[in-house]
């Protein structure tokens, strides 16, 4: 886990590059089997992977967006202000530990989400994202806050740090389901035991 308050421009860097592995994982999903990426458990979630990966995405640009935009004090932005309790918490800790949220509407996977759906956001996911790239040593000292809808004032580090976390617990869930579904095939293409002659 990356640390939340050693060197923040170091720590800015992790996050990036942490980011990144994420979105090379997702490109190597986008060509995933049918049954596999749109297969859904609902012991682990109601979502397929492919709609968790529509929803991270999309909530990803503009996640993406507020970081640029704080990093260069640009938008809706304010000079104080602070994460709230819940957003502090999930920052500190790096994770969402057992917190449950319902996805905004506007971050929500439209029914019936498509392979070609998912990989148009990826694509313009991963734009939001490499776009920031440039902006990375402006961020630690980016005193500009953007609100979150759920979780405070964000400034553009803050951003960053909570696009990685969400990212990190969709994708967990995201491989779950995949082992899951693996295993389903993999059970049931095995041969059925042979009973031993009388």
């Amino acid at each position: 886990m990356v640390p939340y308050s050693s060197n923040p421009t170091l720590i800015m860097s992790d996050e990036y590059s942490m980011l990144r592995g994420f979105y090379d994982a997702v490109e190597a999903l986008l060509d995933a089997p049918q049954h596999v990426l749109f297969s859904i458990h609902e012991t682990i979630s109601g979502w397929s992977p492919a709609e968790h990966l529509y929803h991270i995405l999309q909530s990803n640009s503009k996640s993406l967006k507020a970081a640029r935009l704080a990093a260069l004090n640009r938008g809706p932005t304010v000079q104080e202000g602070a994460p709230n309790d819940i957003g502090a918490r999930i920052l500190e800790e790096g994770s969402f530990g057992d917190l449950e949220a319902e996805a905004r509407s506007s971050v929500r996977p439209p029914q019936g989400v498509s392979r070609a759906d998912l990989r148009a956001t990826y694509e313009k996911s991963r734009e939001q994202f490499e776009t920031l790239h440039e902006h990375l040593p402006a961020l630690p000292e980016a005193n500009a806050r953007i609100p979150h809808p759920a979780f405070g004032l964000l400034c553009a580090s803050e951003w960053l740090r909570f696009t990685r976390i969400h990212s990190d617990h969709h994708q967990d869930i995201v491989q779950q389901i995949l082992n899951a579904a693996r295993s389903q095939s993999a059970s049931t293409a095995a041969p059925a035991p042979q009973q031993a002659a009388a």
